[in-house]
């Protein structure tokens, strides 16, 4: 929610590139917070492999189409992922 703004009003990448670096920010935030919750001893999913593969057939998908897609829905998806996780956070 801060970096692409950020990357945005310093104009030292094209859009593309903005939202690509984006999503490849998430993975290692991801997984740090993972590790963080696991080392806690806090409550993980029975199979976290399950998760996984979903992310890996996403992002293998995501890679596939990502020079196909308009900006346009480039930036309605990142908004509404964006706008998902923060719900499911508020709630």
């Amino acid at each position: 929610m801060v970096l692409l703004p950020l990357m945005d009003s310093m104009k030292l990448t094209g859009e593309r590139q903005r939202f690509a670096t984006a999503l490849g920010v998430m993975l290692p935030v991801s997984l740090v917070s993972f590790l963080r919750l696991y080392l806690a001893g806090q409550s993980m999913p029975q199979s976290p492999w399950l998760y996984c593969l979903g992310g890996l057939i996403g992002g293998a998908l995501g890679a596939f189409w990502y020079q196909r897609i308009p900006l346009v829905w480039l930036r309605r998806a990142l908004g509404a992922i964006i706008l998902w996780g923060g719900l499911r956070q508020w709630i």
